[in-house]
């Protein structure tokens, strides 16, 4: 495991699951849904996390003023869940 700074300066983490499969219980009510990435620089974490990580990233709404809330997926659509 490993803690790290992206270049906004939040902190993430990462692991290498090796015999720990992860989450054990997911998509049922009360398990883990979401996680949240708080920074002034979309942009900028937006091309780290999909340059690192391989992620696709979207926008909750296609205007332009609204684009708040940036969306990571490794597959599939790109939907907020609101």
């Amino acid at each position: 495991m490993a803690v790290l700074e992206d270049p906004t300066g939040a902190a993430f983490s990462v692991w290498q699951a090796k015999r720990h499969r992860g989450f054990g219980i997911k998509g049922v009510p009360g398990t883990f849904c979401v996680a949240d990435l708080s920074t002034p620089g979309q942009q900028a974490a937006s091309r780290f996390y999909g340059q690192l990580f391989g992620w696709r990233i979207g926008t909750e709404d296609e205007e332009p003023s609204h684009n708040y809330y940036h969306l990571f997926s490794r597959s599939g659509p790109l939907q907020a869940a609101i």
